[in-house]
């Protein structure tokens, strides 16, 4: 779909890269920043670009932190002689409630199998 105005268009091209957001979930998208305030659109940009420069990864688990270690991993109460493996960032999040294991999370950041490529390029 055209829009009358480039800067309308990139703004839905750019809502539209997310994952499980088409088009026309974009465009809503896109219409609900216009009509937001000039503040809350600076605020909006804001926090997309603090989450993108001050946000890294746990170096236990690779959940996203501010600090070396995630508040999970960081935490006296977790169960450090069991781990729970998980595909992407944000699962997590849903095993550290009430459910909770109390163990430690390994992301293996959208792989399900990583030991396998390395197994296949490794000269065992």
């Amino acid at each position: 779909m055209q829009y009358n105005s480039e800067s309308l268009e990139k703004l839905v091209d750019q809502f539209a890269r997310f994952p499980g957001i088409g088009r026309k979930g974009a465009t809503r998208m896109a219409y609900q920043v216009l009509n937001m305030t000039d503040q809350e659109a600076r605020d909006l940009a804001q926090a997309v670009l603090d989450a993108k420069t001050k946000l890294h990864r746990c170096r236990i688990c690779q959940d996203y932190t501010e600090n070396d270690l995630c508040r999970i991993c960081a935490s006296n109460r977790r169960d450090k002689s069991t781990i729970c493996v998980v595909e992407t960032p944000g699962i997590s999040r849903r095993w550290s409630g009430p459910m909770s294991t109390g163990a430690p999370t390994m992301c293996f950041m959208g792989s399900s199998a990583p030991w396998t490529a390395s197994a296949q390029t490794s000269s065992v």
